[in-house]
């Protein structure tokens, strides 16, 4: 039997000749035998592309992550697929990778399979995913070829099994943008359900990781905002006294790091907020 996948691409200011995402999965796609539907989903600039099996929505807003993929997954839906695949546009499709996809979902998989995702770099750091502490969830590097539930990852490579997600229903509005795939994730635990690592790498762009370039206050603030609310609302005390505790140290860190101080007096303010 073909695997059956829904893929969807989120863009944001961004046309498809510069997404990395839609150059290397056209690349990739070439010659699989899978049953598939593209969606790419633009925030920004309106695209036009002239294939049947591509649908291209061109938000006359920004809708942001969340409605994106819940517009994916009700298509998934609809066409009966199983697995509905996330991108980000700054993701590289790697080589080999619906190859090797489709010989792990044709071996045989547990029923509790929620997601299956890749080993995401930046460079040669590791971004996603991470074994998770069930309480504190202090993160380790996931190991290739191995299940397991306590397993957070990024979004884009996720590829999610559309049963599981529509029986939830979908992803949470709570969480548009930032926060979302941790959200994901922590449904994937709480409900006993499986993520498995497979054994490819790809490649992402991370605009947090070169801190003070990219990221302004502005944006910082509205990250804060969305982390301070999961970890409020879909984690217990003892969790939330811990990610306290790491705001100060991270405060502190950039308070002596950054030479912008407002990224500082963001973090110190969401100590003592509820």
């Amino acid at each position: 039997m073909k695997c059956s996948l829904e893929i969807i691409i989120v863009l944001y200011r961004c046309t498809l000749e510069e997404s990395r995402a839609f150059n290397t999965l056209q690349e990739q796609l070439k010659g699989v035998d899978m049953d598939y539907e593209l969606i790419i989903f633009n925030n920004d600039n309106r695209q036009q592309i002239d294939d049947s099996r591509y649908v291209v929505v061109n938000s006359e807003e920004n809708k942001k992550l969340a409605y994106a993929y819940n517009y994916a997954l009700k298509r998934a839906v609809e066409n009966g697929y199983k697995w509905l695949l996330l991108l980000d546009q700054d993701t590289s499709v790697p080589k080999g990778y619906f190859n090797r996809l489709q010989d792990f979902l044709k071996s045989g998989y547990p029923e509790k399979l929620a997601a299956v995702v890749p080993v995401l770099k930046s460079g040669d750091v590791v971004l996603s995913p991470k074994v998770v502490s069930s309480r504190l969830r202090i993160e380790s590097e996931a190991k290739p070829n191995e299940y397991g539930r306590w397993i957070t990852a990024i979004n884009s490579m996720s590829l999610m099994n559309v049963g599981f997600f529509d029986s939830i229903g979908g992803f949470s509005s709570k969480y548009e943008l930032d926060m979302l795939d941790r959200w994901s994730y922590n449904q994937i635990m709480k409900l006993n359900r499986l993520v498995y690592v497979l054994d490819v790498n790809s490649n992402h762009e991370l605009s947090f990781l070169d801190f003070e370039k990219n990221v302004t206050p502005e944006r910082y603030s509205d990250f804060m905002k969305m982390e301070n609310r999961f970890s409020t609302d879909e984690m217990d005390l003892l969790y939330l006294v811990f990610y306290k505790v790491k705001l100060f140290l991270k405060g502190l860190k950039q308070f002596v790091k950054y030479k912008n101080k407002e990224y500082s007096k963001i973090t110190f303010s969401y100590i003592f907020k509820k």
